[in-house]
């Protein structure tokens, strides 16, 4: 297996995950984020939001041409699953995270409020679970929910599904079915 694609929410735990698959699997980290904006892959800054809005096309072009090398294997960091080229993945790692916590670390990042309510939002809809599976598809998905885990626990879960790939699981993770977080969400006015 070459190119490993780490994703999730913003607050997931993706960097931490992807750097330290890239050093034990002899990796190189990627970040396609930082390569937008050392690219200058940028439609515009959203104020509001206090983000870039990237060319995805622009960036999806570049990483087709940068993954396609066969001399190198990457561990890729993104939430922007829509611009990694499908053929030049070979697992996807989606990490899930309990909303309620998820609020709180990127309360803790210092996020608008309003980019807060996306991603939260986002991570209750299984909003990027459900792209990976449409790009990449569910042979090459695994779901892994990241509450109370420790990062060890993860990496060898990964390490373990790389190795045997009939381990890959899906659909784990409905937080829509915990009354508890949709009451969380409707009293915190994550969802109105």
């Amino acid at each position: 297996m070459k190119n490993l694609l780490v994703t999730g929410s913003p607050g997931t735990g993706k960097t931490t995950i992807a750097k330290k698959l890239s050093k034990l699997l002899s990796s190189e980290y990627l970040n396609p984020a930082e390569i937008a904006l050392r690219e200058r892959f940028v439609k515009e800054y959203d104020e509001r939001l206090r983000t870039f809005v990237v060319d995805i096309e622009l960036l999806r072009n570049y990483l087709y041409e940068l993954l396609g090398n066969m001399s190198k294997s990457y561990v890729i960091d993104t939430h922007l699953v829509e611009a990694i080229p499908q053929s030049t993945i070979d697992l996807v790692i989606v990490l899930r995270l309990n909303p309620k916590e998820l609020f709180n670390r990127l309360r803790l990042r210092n996020y608008p409020l309003q980019k807060i309510k996306e991603n939260v939002q986002s991570e209750f809809l299984d909003y990027i679970l459900v792209k990976s599976i449409e790009l990449f598809g569910e042979e090459r998905v695994h779901e892994i929910d990241t509450t109370g885990r420790s990062i060890q626990s993860i990496v060898e879960e990964i390490l373990e599904v790389k190795k045997d790939p009939s381990r890959k699981k899906l659909g784990i993770v409905n937080w829509l079915s915990r009354e508890e977080l949709i009451k969380w969400a409707f009293d915190s006015g994550i969802i109105v």
